[in-house]
């Protein structure tokens, strides 16, 4: 019975194979000492992963920590601290051609990237960065806060669809 019981309570921590060849090569003695347990697995580091971009939402070069900006693919802290002294950016292309970050590195992110956010960016950044919106289309936008998705500037009946097509890609929310 006692057999029994130890056998079960081993099993039941997940010990069972040191017990059973124990309890087998000695005819039912008792160990001289406890099975062990292994040790506890060494902590994992955590490393900073990108952050996730979901269809359509992009991050923000004007108005984006350094942090957020060093998330993404192929964009370190040297890098994103490039971005942020080249403010503000009016054309993305600058940042290759302000050499604040390679082509390559440009070409991984460039679907990843806008001009300006729909939801916080100031009249005058969205004004001033955004082509072919002026004063009086940036106050309309911010006057239309909140979006839940960039063609709600079309659905809210702020921009037209051809003023919407110019700046799509270089907006988000």
């Amino acid at each position: 019975m006692l057999r029994t019981l130890r056998l079960t309570a081993a099993l039941l921590a997940g010990l069972a194979a040191p017990v059973l060849a124990q309890t087998t090569s000695t005819q039912g003695a008792r160990p001289a000492t406890p099975p062990t347990m292994p040790p506890p697995a060494a902590p994992t580091v955590s490393r900073p992963t990108a952050v996730p971009i979901t269809m359509g939402k992009r991050i923000d070069i004007n108005g984006a920590s350094e942090t957020d900006l060093a998330s993404l693919p192929g964009i370190g802290p040297v890098t994103a601290k490039n971005i942020v002294a080249g403010r503000p950016w009016d054309d993305m292309t600058a940042l290759v051609a302000k050499k604040a970050m390679t082509q390559a590195t440009y070409d991984k992110n460039k679907d990843r990237l806008a001009l300006a956010n729909i939801n916080s960016s100031s009249v005058a950044d969205m004004a001033k960065t955004l082509p072919g919106i002026g004063d009086a289309r940036a106050r309309k936008i911010a006057d239309g806060r909140p979006y839940a998705k960039p063609d709600d500037l079309v659905g809210k009946n702020v921009l037209t669809s051809a003023q919407f097509d110019k700046i799509k890609d270089l907006v988000t929310y």
